[in-house]
């Protein structure tokens, strides 16, 4: 089951990675919105996640609190230490998640003003040359 995850997560990676900016239709989905959709549902998981680790550092705590042998106490009080450490962790990182899938989101409908080659960062030149009886097409692409 572990191993279809990964590569169902890996080809889903791979095929938004490999997804560039084209210009889109009004009702098509541009790649700075199929980014920002992934991660908001990264954020949803990882607020889900969170609140999972926030309950189970709260159960540790209460068992921390009840127990009577000293080695009980301490490992229940690292359990709880340890799950309300993750619960910060996936919390934040849910806020990241959101705020940059916001980002993504909000700037999509400046890509979809821009031409293809300023998106891209190359710059489609086309050269004539009569004399020589040469036709050419030059991309140049921008270092900075």
């Amino acid at each position: 089951m572990r191993a279809w995850a990964t590569r169902g997560g890996l080809g889903l990676l791979a095929l938004l990675l490999c997804a560039g900016p084209v210009p889109a239709e009004e009702e098509q989905a541009s790649s700075r919105r199929t980014w920002s959709l992934a991660l908001f549902a990264g954020s949803a998981v990882l607020l889900k996640k969170g609140w999972d680790f926030h309950r189970q550092a709260d159960e540790f705590y209460d068992l921390y609190r009840q127990a009577t042998d000293e080695r009980d106490a301490e490992i229940f009080f690292d359990r709880a230490d340890n799950r309300d450490v993750k619960s910060q962790m996936s919390l934040l990182a849910a806020g990241t998640f959101a705020l940059a899938g916001w980002q993504f989101w909000s700037r999509a409908e400046k890509e979809r003003r821009e031409t293809g080659a300023k998106i891209l960062g190359v710059e489609v030149v086309p050269q004539v040359e009569l004399d020589r009886g040469r036709v050419g097409l030059a991309l140049k692409r921008r270092f900075f």
